[in-house]
């Protein structure tokens, strides 16, 4: 009798449990906190590198985080944190959501750092186009002078030939006048010792003349 009732027992046990559902992907609830942050004008790649990046790095050291989802669109980006599963570990919401602000302050006080960097830069690349300006006005001017410098030797040089002509000009007058006086005091010469030639015997008769008087 024991022995029946003990076949029975065991038949009945494995007729229920193939009896049993089975399923083969149970539902397992797991915790999931939804983040999204809005940058208006932003692309989507300037979302992802200065929003979801900096995001993921800080959520990633929430305990019990099993997953980061991240979407980046215009101006906009959404972050999915999924938490491990209530079964394995309990996880502490609130402490989730404590993280989640710490890091989201953490990476705002990145991004204002990062903003007043990037102010601090352009303040520096003005005063480096000013200065550039600057030295472009100088080199204009510069290069104006030395414009102005070319001309004016250009028309020295022009005055200078101009004046080497005159004075070669001044020269070849000098000596040709030179030449028509030496001419002119050979002639004067010539002439008086032609005409003290011609007179000299008039001379002569009148001192005869002179010496034939009583």
């Amino acid at each position: 009798m024991t022995v029946v009732l003990t076949v029975s027992a065991v038949l009945f046990g494995v007729l229920a449990y193939m009896a049993l559902p089975v399923n083969d992907l149970p539902a397992v609830d797991y915790p999931v906190i939804q983040v999204n942050v809005g940058y208006p004008g932003a692309s989507p790649e300037t979302v992802a590198s200065t929003i979801a990046t900096p995001l993921e790095r800080q959520f990633m050291q929430i305990n019990g985080l099993q997953l980061i989802t991240s979407k980046s669109s215009q101006g906009n980006c959404s972050l999915t944190l999924q938490f491990e599963a209530a079964g394995r570990h309990v996880v502490d919401l609130e402490a989730a959501i404590a993280g989640r602000d710490a890091s989201i302050q953490a990476v705002n006080a990145q991004a204002a750092a990062a903003v007043a960097e990037a102010a601090a830069a352009r303040g520096e690349v003005a005063e480096l186009e000013a200065v550039r300006d600057a030295l472009r006005s100088e080199r204009d001017a510069a290069r104006k002078d030395v414009l102005e410098a070319a001309r004016a030797r250009d028309g020295a040089t022009t005055a200078l030939g101009s004046a080497r002509q005159a004075v070669d000009a001044l020269r070849e007058e000098n000596a040709r006048l030179e030449r028509a006086i030496a001419a002119q005091e050979r002639i004067i010469e010539y002439r008086q010792s032609v005409r003290w030639w011609l007179t000299l015997p008039w001379i002569r008769l009148r001192a005869r003349l002179r010496g034939l008087r009583p």
